[in-house]
C-alpha cells in the first residue's frame, strides 16, 4: 500500500532528522456506513540540501475503509532556469483542478514573465505548457495529450481566485472546469464557486479558540449536502475535532465523527502554532 510505505518513510525520516519533521497521531469514531472506528497518523517531512528538496507529507487513515492521501516529491534546482520535481503529486495543476500521480515536471523560468514546462503522469497522460505571469496574476496553457487546458490564478493578500478549463481534441465541451474563489480578513474566511464535477459550493470558517467550518454544495438535480467541521485544543498538543455531514440529494443521509488528535512530535520552527 503506498500510503502505508510513504508514511513509514515519513516515520523513519523524522526519526533520522527530527528538526525537520512534524507527526500527529490521531484516533477516531464516526456513525455512518464507513466504519465506527478508525486510527491513523498524519505528518509532513522536508529537507534540503544544497540543488535537492525533498517533501513528504501525508495521511493515512486506517479503519474501514482504509484511505491515504499526500504528496511525496524530490526536487532538484540547480543554478539557472531549470527546476526538475518527480513522484507522487498534482503535476499538470494543483487540486481541485486536478488530482495527484505518480509521475515528474520540468520547468524554464528565464527571469521574465513567461516559463516554459513539461510533465508526464501515470498511466499514459504528458504535455507541454507555456506559462505568463504578470503581478497578482499568473496563466498555463497545457497542449497534454488527453486535450488542451488552462489554468489561471490570482491572489495578494486575503483574497485569492482560481480557474482551470480542460477540453478533449474532439470536442470543446469542458472534460473539466471550474473557477474557485476564497478570501480571508482576521479570523474569517471564506470560499466559494463552481465545479463541473461538483455544482456549486460556498462554505467559511472561523479561526478562533474554537476553529469552526461550515460548506454546502449544490448540483442542480443530481446532489446536495452541507457539512459542518469544529476543533478545539483541549490542551497544548492534544485537539478535538468533531463534524457532521448531511446529503439531500441524491438520497437522504447523514454521518457523524469525532477525532482525537496527539501530537507526536514537532520540529522547532512549528511548535507553538
Amino acid at each position: 500500500m503506498r500510503w502505508a510505505a510513504l508514511l513509514l518513510f515519513l516515520g523513519a525520516a523524522a526519526l533520522a532528522r527530527p528538526q525537520e519533521a512534524a507527526m500527529q497521531a490521531f484516533w477516531g469514531v464516526e456513525l455512518s456506513a464507513a466504519g465506527p472506528a478508525y486510527f491513523g497518523i498524519q505528518g509532513r517531512y522536508e529537507r534540503e540540501a544544497g540543488p535537492w528538496r525533498l517533501h513528504l507529507e501525508g495521511r493515512l487513515r486506517l479503519g474501514a475503509p482504509a484511505r491515504g492521501e499526500g504528496d511525496a516529491w524530490l526536487e532538484l534546482a540547480p543554478a539557472g532556469p531549470l527546476r526538475l520535481r518527480a513522484g507522487f503529486a498534482p503535476w499538470f495543476a494543483a487540486p481541485p483542478a486536478e488530482g495527484r500521480g505518480w509521475g515528474g515536471r520540468a520547468e524554464l523560468a528565464f527571469g521574465g514573465p513567461w516559463r516554459l514546462a513539461a510533465a508526464a503522469a501515470a498511466p499514459a497522460t504528458f504535455g507541454g505548457g507555456v506559462g505568463y505571469e504578470t503581478g497578482p496574476w499568473s496563466a498555463l496553457l497545457w497542449v497534454r495529450s488527453d486535450g488542451p487546458a488552462l489554468y489561471v490564478h490570482g491572489g495578494r493578500g486575503g483574497w485569492s481566485v482560481n480557474g482551470w478549463y480542460r477540453a478533449g481534441y474532439a470536442s470543446l465541451r469542458p472534460l473539466r472546469a471550474g473557477l474557485r474563489f476564497a478570501a480571508q480578513a482576521g479570523p474569517w474566511s471564506g470560499f466559494g464557486g463552481w465545479r463541473s464535477d461538483a455544482g456549486v459550493f460556498l462554505g467559511g470558517s472561523w479561526q478562533g479558540p474554537l476553529r469552526l467550518g461550515l460548506e454546502g454544495r449544490w448540483n442542480p438535480g443530481r446532489a446536495a449536502a452541507a457539512g459542518v467541521r469544529a476543533e478545539y485544543p483541549l490542551a497544548p498538543g492534544l485537539t478535538l475535532a468533531g463534524r457532521f455531514d448531511y446529503a439531500f440529494r441524491p438520497f437522504r443521509a447523514g454521518s457523524l465523527g469525532l477525532e482525537l488528535r496527539v501530537d507526536a512530535y514537532a520540529a522547532p520552527a512549528s511548535q507553538g502554532e
